[in-house]
């Protein structure tokens, strides 16, 4: 038993194959777009040692602090040797606050997406090439999630990727009487 096979063509449509010039524009399967590790360091129960540490560690080639008032007041570390130390590093030292607090609602959640990423692109786009990591102060722990969850999505029209880091992967852990639980 044979059956017969229509085929539907449309007026307007071309019928031979089109060629891969003439395809729309499509995703590629791998992301090739530039990018840029964030190394965030919560400040709150920072010692002033773990934080240099950590900045031997990463290497970072500059430091982005997006909290409201940058103070340093850690353990053997005050705000002037704080500086002191970064300009022996030789890191740019940025101050631009982020809002981020974790977003009650859905507007909330875009305004905060639309800030950091308006602020982090602005910020690095001017001064580096991709593949540096940028070291991020923040003020605790919870704002390293919230800084992801802002950044993490993949927009094809924003030029650069940003995959943030905890510090954890540099050997950094809280006191134990700082320990968070997540």
């Amino acid at each position: 038993m044979s059956r017969t096979v229509s085929r539907f063509a449309h007026p307007q449509l071309p019928q031979e194959p089109v060629s891969g010039a003439e395809r729309p524009f499509q995703l590629s399967l791998f992301d090739f777009r530039p990018e840029y590790r964030l190394v965030c360091l919560p400040m709150v129960g920072l010692h002033g040692n773990a934080f240099q540490r950590v900045m031997g560690a990463v290497k970072p080639t500059m430091v982005l602090d997006t909290r409201r008032f940058p103070t340093f007041d850690l353990t053997d570390l005050d705000r002037s040797a704080a500086f002191r130390f970064l300009e022996t590093c030789a890191l740019p030292y940025v101050h631009r606050h982020i809002k981020l607090g974790a977003p009650g609602d859905h507007r909330a959640r875009w305004g905060l997406r639309a800030e950091a990423t308006r602020v982090v692109t602005e910020v690095v786009s001017d001064r580096l090439s991709a593949g540096f990591s940028i070291a991020v102060l923040l003020h605790g722990r919870t704002d390293i999630e919230v800084l992801d969850a802002a950044l993490r999505h993949s927009d094809a029209d924003r030029g650069s990727r940003y995959v943030v880091e905890p510090p954890d992967a540099y050997g950094f852990a809280p006191p134990s009487s700082m320990r968070w639980h997540i």
